[in-house]
């Protein structure tokens, strides 16, 4: 009896990658919904996208606008990725924006 498996010469490593956002490079978060929401920036993604799908702007999905300037790919992930909460405040206010403590619904 032969099954239709593929033949290996070696066995192939697993990987397993959770959705994350491709300008902040943040971990995506369930919505409670039927998608995934970055924490940073907001942009959601509903659960049947794949790698490269782009998603939807917070402001366009929300009908809520954001104040401050619009931050670039760089300037985002600076904001997102890999910072102390302090850096992230002080980033944020030299640039204009309220810092994430401050905003609505964000109380330390």
């Amino acid at each position: 009896m032969s099954t239709e498996y593929l033949k290996l010469a070696e066995a192939p490593s697993l990987v397993i990658h959770y959705p994350t956002c491709s300008t902040c490079d943040v971990d995506l978060e369930n919505d409670g919904g039927d998608g995934w929401t970055c924490p940073s920036c907001g942009t959601s993604w509903d659960y049947g996208a794949d790698d490269g799908d782009t998603g939807e702007l917070y402001e366009s999905w929300s009908g809520e606008e954001l104040v401050g300037p619009v931050l670039d790919e760089d300037e985002a992930f600076r904001v997102s990725y890999g910072r102390k909460r302090e850096e992230q405040e002080r980033y944020l206010e030299s640039i204009g924006i309220k810092p994430l403590a401050t905003r609505a619904g964000n109380a330390r």
